[in-house]
């Protein structure tokens, strides 16, 4: 009895199960949603600067290099040359313009036509010498010839020539470096007047320095030169020969020596003269007034 009444209980339970589930008889079955696919999801998220143009524009600029290392070890295509952007801008701003310009030679392989902003020119300024060096300066006289960062460099550059060698080889495209270098040219003129006539005095000791106006060393050798000279004529009047000796070896090497000592001064002279003329280019800041 009580199996037929449990048949009874499961006969209809059947029956609905096979209506919902049952074959589909060639019928074509419910179409399933397409299956996500996280990785590529998280791939394409991977990049994001955010973190490190915020370190950087907060001044956390060791902390901005260190993020974005880390961004730029799994950087590909542009986000790769954006990274090596950065480290060569935060490199530069650190004090460290041979790693910037490591990062810039990284960018131009990366990218042969890449052409430089004008804060990794400065970086790569920094680090670069000679040929390579003109090229920069060359690139930032064309790119950004008012600039106040690209007019600080070529007039940099310009003081350093005319420190060390007396001449303005380029004038960068700055009036006043032009100036700087008639100026100077005017200098090396009379310097090499000065010269001549410093020399060619100084076969009397004391004349040359007299015509560079150099007085103590002019009395010095002129009257010590005259002594030595009355010493040695007084030691041979008297027959003393051996104190002529003595008084000979001073008074020849005085002579000898007012030449080179004449052309040193007339050196320093010249030098002094020159920097004398680039005063009013200190700072890198022209003055008008001063230029004759």
């Amino acid at each position: 009895m009580r199996v037929w009444l449990l048949l009874l209980l499961l006969v209809p339970a059947w029956g609905w199960t096979a209506a919902r589930v049952g074959p589909l008889d060639g019928a074509k079955g419910p179409s399933l949603p397409a299956v996500a696919m996280p990785a590529l999801a998280h791939e394409e998220e991977l990049f994001n600067p955010w973190l490190a143009k915020e370190l950087e524009r907060r001044g956390m600029l060791a902390a901005a290099t260190l993020e974005w290392t880390r961004l730029e070890r799994e950087a590909r295509g542009a986000d790769r040359q954006q990274t090596l952007e950065a480290l060569a801008r935060l490199s530069y701003q650190q004090g460290q313009p041979a790693l910037a310009a490591e990062f810039i030679i990284q960018l131009q392989d990366l990218n042969p036509t890449y052409q430089p902003g004008e804060g990794l020119l400065m970086a790569q300024l920094g680090a670069v010498q000679g040929a390579s060096r003109t090229a920069v300066l060359q690139a930032l006289q064309t790119r950004y010839p008012t600039s106040r960062e690209s007019v600080t460099a070529r007039w940099r550059a310009v003081w350093q020539e005319a420190a060390a060698t007396g001449r303005v080889s380029q004038a960068w495209g700055l009036e006043m470096a032009s100036l700087l270098e008639a100026r100077l040219k005017f200098l090396r003129a009379e310097a090499l007047t000065h010269y001549t006539l410093a020399v060619g005095l100084a076969v009397l000791p004391g004349a040359g320095h007299l015509v560079l106006q150099d007085w103590g060393r002019a009395v010095v050798l002129l009257v010590g030169w005259a002594l030595f000279g009355l010493a040695f004529l007084s030691a041979c009047r008297h027959r003393h020969y051996a104190y002529a000796l003595v008084w000979a070896v001073p008074f020849v090497a005085l002579w000898l020596n007012s030449p080179l000592s004449a052309a040193q001064s007339a050196e320093l002279k010249a030098q002094h003269q020159r920097w004398q003329a680039m005063a009013s280019w200190q700072d890198l800041r022209p003055a008008y007034s001063s230029v004759k």
